[in-house]
């Protein structure tokens, strides 16, 4: 049997390779420390010192050994640093047994250990939750480099790294085996296959098609068409008595989601008769796992359904409230005027008669009674007419106290609210506080069947709802009462005070966490997995954290009163702003003029190119590897990434194409186009760009990686329950935005697309923690992309977070000290409040554990965030995680009003995202730039395929300009090309023919790979 190849051979070649260093490096890795220098004097010969300092600076470099080799120009550099004549010295008498003797003196001055059998064991209990999840195994490769490095051990062969890799998948295989074959029961057996059954057809005309079972639980709906739900409710239906079933085997086999979701998208790509020909207990075990999966998904499609359903309604309720007030101006304009007459006719006018009459010395007192009381009687009609007026403003206003008219119009909402919600409140599970009258009304509203009486729970309505909910009788208004239960349900979902049990998206934010009794059990064990134990005590780090903030209060404040901070005004209330000269511009104008003449490149050309350089096709392996046929042809594969990343999909890309057809784009992108191969793809392309030295020029410091995310709107021409309203975007259509990460280097590192609707910032940290290429150092949004959490979660994973904040000059500043401790130190920048520890401290271990997950890819940051940030604000982790978060804020605005640089640095790198989301527009010409699915799995490997498309281009620029300075005929030549590409940007599009004839044939691929001349070595010397 053949070994697994979990690198490519090439990687290979380069991971079992001696590190190549630049001159810079060879004196940093092969530095001579006084202590170095005391241990060389006990080696015997001029060789072994050599061999050794070369070993030492391989490992420090790579943590690793290689087997005495090494290169002769570090060899030459380390014997001219020991005074040594490199021509005196032959490496050959350094022989193994010495070699073997120095690898514990490195590991021993480096305070590393071995990697023997116990680090051995200890790697696989690391890697062993990927391995549940059914990671891909070059995911498992680098998480075990990573895991290694951090314990201080030494890093094997890759060899050995991928022996241990397939020794601990198989066993996780096996044990998969021995669950199904153990626990799963005839009867469960026999009814799990009926799934493979083709089914049965209500009475009527014979299908023209047959479809199986297991076919018709694949597609979930998008829509909220009253038909297409009762179709989803349905479904659940059908699966819900099957899931109950299989639950306890799901529970013995341990798998964590991803597990099962891996298991169950290979059930939803193949076919029955491929499903059918797997083993028997590999295809039980992918029957389960897609029944466990199908059943998420449609708990999680049907809360999807509410809150859609029900932000609809409300957003229909108040426009019509708007314009039922609007439309009733008029008539009460004219209320009004008509009551001001009857007032000054029936009570003014009246009034003064009576007071002339009162005080008129010249009358006697029956004169005057009886002229007030003729007075009282002729003006009577216009004082009742007044009483009528006054009656009906007074109802008015009663009503406008208890939003009387909101609720009536809310109250003609109700028959389309329980047209879509009525069936879908009696099948979601949904699990909560017992004692909640929510939970309690949902489930008398399921014991009825959703037939609600009088005698109804109304205490989960508050009380001003509780009274409009009967009219004047007392009598509950029923389809009123389901119309606030069914916004009552939203908004608990939203709240968090609803959960689901069995769900993807809606389980309540412990179920995201590490266990709270693993985390008491291992919590030495998981700071130290996840890098925190710097952190661990609170006490230690409310110590560091109040130094480092005053004293960045010091710095900053002492450059503005030395009049150092030219760029800061102060106003006379003690208000200031703060000026920032833009840096230099970066654009594509500079480059127009060295790219092709013969403009318009094909985009089939540029694909092509890149390949040959890249290999990314390489990185699309097909999901069903043991059946899987030959490899397509290379041209299907550039169709349907521009079918995809074009937006022009695969029916229209076949149509207007030659040398591919629509059966092969469909069997590629089924058999290859998985999001894992996308992300793969496009790190491929990165990788190689890594190792160009024309890249570099974009880099402000030396080993910096400055990183920057933003969104972007786009439409969605089909139904989406992925999808949200945005009258500013879309108008009457719905949309999603793009949400995209670059580097200061143009390099497109992750995308993933979110409901226009959601908040950015719950999404930032899981484009830097899910890539394997691009580790960023510092890290830039907007506004939208900034909260104070996300400062707080952002410092304990290592990343520094430099958002561009609207009006920053206004944001509040935090301290440990008082307001007066600055004052009195006559400085201008002050606190607007203090930090309170006494709310961060009780939460520390919880914020930890949070953080702890995050790192350890538990779960994925955008899944916390969203779950913490639908509990109430009083929620004691999120008001922690906040006042936490305040303080590397309060840090970062110092900082950001004191240093010209950093402002400008944030300020060019978010200037890349916006010239991107240009690029990404040029791209996605096709479909009116809509995208064509509604699942969000489908819309993020449209958008992957884009972003392989944007990286193909910017790569074959870096290849096109490396090219043009490598022919540069003169040194002026050189850095006149060099300043271009320094003061452009690689993004540039135009002179790709992007809507151009698409001629897949073999013959137009041979005639368009271009740049045949390239001689581009990856050196990081330009």
């Amino acid at each position: 049997m053949a070994r697994w190849q979990i690198l490519s051979p090439a990687e290979y070649a380069a991971f079992e390779a001696p590190p190549v260093f630049s001159s810079l490096e060879r004196k940093r890795f092969f530095d001579l420390s006084p202590r170095l220098a005391q241990l060389l004097q006990t080696l015997r010969t001029p060789a072994n010192q050599i061999g050794f300092v070369l070993a030492l600076g391989y490992f420090r470099a790579t943590k690793r050994f290689f087997a005495r080799q090494f290169h002769e120009a570090d060899a030459h550099y380390v014997a001219r640093l020991l005074g040594i004549l490199p021509g005196m010295v032959l490496l050959d008498t350094y022989d193994e047994g010495t070699a073997r003797r120095h690898r514990k003196l490195v590991l021993d001055y480096l305070g590393y250990q071995a990697f023997d059998t116990h680090a051995a064991q200890a790697l696989r209990h690391e890697i062993h939750p990927l391995v549940r999840a059914q990671a891909r195994p070059k995911v498992l490769f680098l998480h075990g480099l990573d895991s290694l490095a951090r314990s201080k051990t030494e890093i094997p062969t890759a060899r050995m790294l991928t022996d241990l890799i397939v020794e601990s998948i198989n066993r996780h295989k096996r044990s998969l085996t021995a669950v199904i074959e153990t626990q799963v029961a005839p009867a469960l057996h026999h009814l799990l296959h009926t799934l493979l059954e083709i089914a049965e057809v209500p009475d009527g005309p014979v299908p023209q098609i047959h479809r199986y079972k297991l076919t018709l639980l694949k597609k979930i709906s998008q829509s909220t068409r009253p038909s297409r739900i009762k179709e989803t409710v349905d479904d659940w239906r059908t699966l819900q008595p099957l899931y109950e079933q299989v639950a306890p085997i799901i529970t013995a086999l341990d798998l964590t989601h991803e597990g099962v979701r891996y298991y169950a998208n290979a059930v939803l790509k193949a076919q029955v008769f491929q499903v059918t020909r797997r083993e028997e207990a590999d295809r039980l075990l992918h029957l389960i796992c897609f029944i466990a999966h199908q059943f998420y998904r449609l708990q999680d499609t049907l809360t999807d359904i509410v809150l859609t359903v029900v932000q609809t309604a409300l957003n229909t309720c108040k426009r019509l409230h708007k314009e039922r007030y609007y439309d009733a101006r008029q008539t009460y304009r004219q209320a009004v005027r008509q009551f001001v007459d009857c007032v000054a006719r029936g009570a003014v006018r009246p009034l003064d008669t009576i007071e002339t009459i009162a005080f008129n010395p010249e009358l006697s007192a029956q004169e005057k009674v009886e002229r007030i009381q003729a007075v009282l009687t002729t003006e009577r009609h216009p004082r009742a007419a007044a009483h009528a007026h006054l009656a009906t403003f007074q109802t008015q206003a009663q009503r406008d106290s208890e939003d009387a008219d909101y609720y009536e119009v809310l109250n003609q909402q109700s028959r389309r609210l329980q047209n879509r919600l009525a069936e879908v409140l009696k099948v979601v599970q949904f699990t909560g506080d017992e004692t909640s009258p929510l939970l309690t009304t949902l489930q008398y509203y399921c014991t009825k069947d959703g037939m609600v009486t009088q005698t109804a729970p109304v205490q989960f309505l508050d009380e001003q709802q509780q009274h409009v909910v009967r009219d004047t009788d007392g009598a509950l208004r029923i389809s009123l009462y389901k119309a606030l239960l069914f916004v009552k349900v939203a908004e608990a979902i939203k709240g968090g005070a609803l959960n689901l049990s069995h769900s993807y998206k809606y389980r309540s934010l412990e179920d995201y966490l590490i266990p709270k009794a693993d985390w008491r059990a291992q919590r030495a064990t998981f700071l130290q997995r996840a890098g925190l134990t710097a952190v661990a005590d609170w006490r230690t780090t409310y110590t560091s954290f109040a130094r480092q903030l005053d004293q960045q209060y010091r710095e900053t404040n002492h450059h503005i009163l030395a009049g150092e901070n030219e760029y800061i005004r102060f106003r006379k209330d003690g208000s200031f702003v703060v000026s920032t000269p833009k840096a230099e511009p970066e654009d594509s104008e500079p480059l127009l003029g060295v790219l092709p003449k013969r403009r318009y490149i094909s985009l089939l050309e540029v694909l092509a190119t890149v390949e040959r350089f890249t290999h990314f096709l390489a990185a699309f392996v097909p999901w069903r590897t043991k059946y899987a046929r030959s490899k397509p042809p290379d041209r299907t594969f550039y169709a349907s990434i521009i079918g995809y990343g074009c937006f022009i999909g695969t029916h229209k890309i076949a149509s207007i194409s030659s040398g591919v057809t629509e059966s092969e784009l469909e069997t590629t992108i089924n058999s290859y186009f998985t999001l894992e191969n996308l992300h793969s793809a496009n790190d491929r392309i990165l990788q190689f760009m890594d190792q160009l030295a024309l890249p570099e020029l974009y880099r402000k410091a030396e080993g910096l990686v400055h990183t920057s995310s933003d969104g972007q709107k786009f439409a969605v021409a089909v139904d989406s329950l992925h999808a949200s309203y945005s009258f500013k975007y879309f108008g009457q259509d719905k949309g999603v935005s793009a949400y995209t990460f670059i580097d200061m280097r143009h390099f497109l590192f992750h995308s993933l697309v979110i409901s226009a609707a959601q908040h950015e910032a719950h999404y930032v940290i899981d484009g830097l923690m899910h890539n394997e290429v691009v580790k960023s150092d510092i890290h830039s949004t907007d506004t939208g992309g900034y909260n104070e959490v996300l400062f707080g979660v952002m410092h304990l994973l290592g990343f520094a977070f430099a958002p561009r904040i609207k009006n920053f000059a206004h944001r509040d500043l935090y301290a440990f000290e008082k307001r007066k401790h600055y004052q009195a130190s006559g400085y201008r920048i002050l606190p607007h409040g203090s930090i309170r520890p006494d709310l961060i401290a009780p939460q520390w271990d919880d914020i930890l554990r949070l953080v702890a997950t995050i790192k350890l890819k538990e779960a994925t940051a955008s899944q916390l965030f969203k779950r913490l940030n639908s509990y109430a604000r009083q929620h004691p982790l999120y008001v922690a995680l906040r006042e936490f978060g305040r303080i590397p804020k309060s840090d970062f605005l110092l900082r950001y009003i004191d240093i010209l640089e950093l402002r400008q640095m944030v300020e060019k790198q978010l200037n890349k995202g916006e010239n991107v989301h240009k690029f990404s527009r040029a791209v996605a010409f096709g479909n009116n730039q809509a995208f064509l699915s509604g699942e969000k799995l489908e819309q993020e490997i449209a958008e992957a395929g884009r972003r392989l498309i944007k990286n193909a281009i910017i790569c074959w620029n870096y290849l096109y300009f490396s090219q043009k300075i490598a022919e540069a005929d003169s040194e002026a030549r050189r850095q006149e090309l060099l300043t271009a590409v320094r003061n452009g940007s690689v993004t540039t599009w135009q002179h790709i023919n992007l809507q151009g004839e698409y001629d897949f044939s073999d013959a137009k691929l041979r005639d368009s790979v271009g740049l045949d001349a390239l001689n581009i070595a990856p050196l990081k010397d330009v």
